[in-house]
């Protein structure tokens, strides 16, 4: 640990302050990405799937009044549309999201955009599976 940066954030120098602005704008800019976007889309979907597995684990053991089924589709509907929010921001013709998407594992990656396009065709939202359709595109571009 530094004790130099711990002191740092109660300098009011101007340098100081310039360095706190310029990790702002880093942090905004790096929020603004295509990366970032595809990470939050990637990860609400795999820790989705691994928190419903610990739920019924859990619940299994404890046995209360609770319906599964209901759960899980409701648990669903907030994952797979927040997570199609970050993805809906980020345009798969660009090239430089290409690049973005080729970099992802591509095993993860594939697997939360084939999670989510069956949820969708599922819910008859064809517009969103149209706009997955094309991130999958890029994947199977890419292994040829």
């Amino acid at each position: 640990m530094n004790k130099n940066r711990i002191f740092d954030l109660f300098n009011d120098s101007p340098e100081a302050k310039e360095q706190v602005e310029n990790q702002k704008n880093s942090l905004k800019a790096f929020k603004n990405s295509s990366y970032h976007k595809l990470g939050m889309f990637t990860k609400l979907i795999v820790n989705h799937f691994v928190f419903h597995t610990k739920l019924e684990k859990f619940l299994k053991k404890e046995e209360p009044a609770y319906n599964v089924e209901s759960t899980r589709e409701a648990s669903e509907y907030v994952v797979f549309n927040r997570a199609f929010y970050y993805l809906n921001q980020i345009n798969p013709l660009d090239r430089d999201v290409t690049f973005t998407v080729l970099d992802f594992d591509n095993k993860i990656l594939s697997e939360a955009l084939e999670s989510a396009l069956l949820y969708f065709e599922e819910v008859e939202e064809y517009e969103k599976c149209a706009h997955i359709h094309k991130f999958q595109k890029i994947l199977k571009e890419s292994k040829r």
